[in-house]
This record gives structure tokens, sequence and C-alpha cells, in this order.
């Protein structure tokens, strides 16, 4: 599939949204498509900015306990963990990156996200009720998630045989290079 413009995850999920969406008769709309994959980029780089807006917060809060941390009192990566676990709860939010949730949570939230987000749009015209937009959303993200999974798999795998330890900067860096060059070879980034 040829994906004009930018090619960030959020790009290329907005793109196959918008894409599925038009494709299986759920929503018509009328403008150029590119203009849809925009909208609904947007609404996934706002989910995106909450998590940072969270973890500055929680940064913030980190700094009051800095002499704590230098006197080795205080774990800081742990006390970062439960600040931002108390503003989450505190706020009754959802973060993409929390490790509790299962695939089919962060499934349902994206979808929500983008379903509210279509719902309001005005110049997206709906065909069917919310539920089936819904629905249909959900469909097309667990379709990306399960290949998004498959490529994490392979990368895992093909980092396994190294004597790099899992978690480490450098396996980290190794991680982000072999997902990126098979994601973009299997269309998933």
């Amino acid at each position: 599939m040829n994906i004009p413009g930018k090619s960030t995850k959020e790009h290329l999920l907005a793109y196959r949204v918008a894409e599925q969406l038009i494709k299986a008769g759920l929503i018509l709309f009328k403008q150029k498509q590119e203009l849809l994959v925009t909208k609904i980029e947007s609404l996934l780089i706002a989910e995106l900015q909450v998590e940072i807006k969270i973890d500055a917060e929680a940064k913030a809060v980190l700094a009051k306990y800095e002499k704590e941390m230098e006197q080795g009192r205080v774990d800081s990566r742990q006390m970062f963990i439960r600040i931002k676990k108390k503003l989450i709860n505190d706020r009754n939010i959802i973060l993409q990156s929390d490790p509790s949730l299962t695939p089919e949570d962060k499934v349902n939230h994206i979808a929500h996200v983008i379903q509210s987000g279509l719902m309001r749009d005005h110049e997206v015209e709906k065909r069917g009720d919310a539920v089936t937009l819904l629905q249909g959303i959900k469909k097309i993200l667990s379709v990306h998630a399960e290949r998004e999974k498959e490529v994490q798999d392979l990368v895992r795998s093909r980092l396994a045989a190294g004597k790099v330890l899992e978690g480490s900067e450098a396996w980290e860096l190794m991680y982000q290079k072999a997902y990126t060059e098979i994601a973009h070879k299997r269309g998933v980034s």
C-alpha cells in the first residue's frame, strides 16, 4: 500500500482507519481523504499528549524528592511510577503505555477516542449508528494490533540469539532498529 505524506505510526494508523471506514461504507467524506486522515491522526496525537503531560507532571513532583534520591533513600524509577499511577488514577484516564491494560483494552480505548471524535465532526457523514461505527473501528484497530504484535515477536526472536541483556540500553537500540526495519517491510509503520 502506498501511503502518501508522513510515515509516523499515528499517520499510518489514521490512514488505515480512514481508508477502511470509507471502503466499508461506514463513513462518507466528500473532501480529500488526506483531510480525514489528518483529523483521525490529530485524535491519536491528542491521546499521546495526555501521556506526555502526565510524565512531565510526574517528573515535576519527583524533583521535590531529589535529596532523598541522592541519598539513596528513594528509588527514582519506582517513585516516578508511583507518582504517575496516582496522577492517572486521580484523573481517571487511560494510557496506552499502561502495562496492566490488555491489548483488547487498548484497542477499545483508542476505538472509542476515534469514534467519538468522528461522531462530533460535522464534515464526516456517518452511515449507520455509533455502535456500528465503533465496531468497524475496533475491527480495523484489532487487525493492526495483531500485525504489530507479529512484528514485535519477530524482533524479539531475532534479538534472542544475541548476548545483549533485554531491557538494557544496547538492547533497546537494537530493538528499535530491528523493529523499524521489519515493521517497514510488513507495512506496519
